[in-house]
């Protein structure tokens, strides 16, 4: 069902449109073939793209974007222009796409963190209700 690159993300997919499946559930159910073909490349990208193992391209990718509009980037977050319409260098689809798959590798590298963190307090917590004789 699987390939070898990205079983988790492919998973999740699987998993996202097994659950959209359901009629009451189906987000995408006003979405012509045309627009459902876009967001399903969109969210399918954006996905994959928490990988771990695209995580210095994707990183190298953001900071030639940000060289290229941070300027321009900064001006827009100043002067209240925070739409993706509006907003400098997202103006292009693919810039669009691709800052939405920087927040998803950012959210996931932020909920990976997280779960360290937990673990490691856990462990300390057990470290210390630890009786020693």
């Amino acid at each position: 069902m699987y390939n070898d690159q990205s079983p988790l993300e492919n998973m999740h997919c699987a998993a996202l449109y097994d659950i959209v499946r359901q009629t009451k559930l189906n987000v995408f159910k006003g979405l012509d073939n045309t627009q459902w073909r876009a967001v399903r490349k969109i969210i399918i990208g954006a996905i994959l793209g928490t990988d771990m193992v695209h995580h210095f391209s994707t990183i190298s990718k953001l900071q030639v974007f940000i060289e290229m509009n941070g300027k321009d980037l900064q001006q827009d977050i100043i002067g209240n222009k925070c739409t993706a319409e509006n907003m400098t260098g997202l103006t292009e689809v693919n810039n669009r796409e691709f800052m939405i798959e920087v927040f998803l590798h950012a959210g996931e590298r932020a909920k990976r963190a997280s779960f360290e963190e937990d673990e490691h307090t856990r462990d300390e917590s057990r470290e210390m209700a630890t009786p020693t004789y």
